[in-house]
């Protein structure tokens, strides 16, 4: 064999000799049982239902020996702890503003005139307007916290030409 394949082939058999010897070794303790003088070897599930068989043994001597009172007397309990999460939550109390009501009126709108108010309407914010319409007369009843926003859409209505009055 050429010497630069000599030296892989070494070191994969060592790795896997290490692997191996390590592999079976602790296969081989965790399934052995020791009787009298000899060494057995268990299946995997001879070993599971020895190791069951031992647990319940040990459950059994406990049952006997101690008192359940006794269990929980020597039982250390920690701090309580509620089952779920406790979470606190404040809500700020709700005062409503105090608004006042106001009416403009105004006389027949033509169809532009019309979209023109509604623009005005809804560009303050502040503000909740309804219309009422009698005869060749036109109300609005706004809500309103001041009175300053009232004669700014009163002054609005002034740039298109409408002409209100407030009440």
């Amino acid at each position: 064999m050429q010497p630069h394949i000599l030296f892989p082939i070494l070191v994969l058999a060592f790795g896997m000799g290490t692997f191996l010897t390590t592999f079976v070794g602790d296969v081989s303790s965790e399934n052995e049982i020791e009787t009298s003088s000899k060494k057995v070897f268990l299946t995997k599930t001879e070993a599971l239902k020895i190791e069951q068989e031992e647990r319940e043994r040990a459950d059994i001597s406990l049952k006997k020996d101690d008192n359940w009172l006794q269990s929980f007397q020597d039982s250390k309990v920690e701090e309580y702890h509620y089952p779920v999460k406790e979470v606190s939550i404040h809500l700020p109390v709700y005062q409503p503003k105090k608004e006042k009501v106001f009416s403009i009126s105004t006389e027949y709108l033509e169809p532009y005139q019309n979209f023109c108010v509604n623009q005005v309407l809804n560009k303050t914010k502040q503000i909740r307007y309804k219309i009422v319409e009698k005869g060749d007369k036109i109300k609005f009843h706004i809500t309103s916290p001041s009175k300053q926003s009232i004669d700014f859409v009163k002054n609005e209505l002034k740039l298109y030409d409408i002409r209100s009055i407030s009440n």
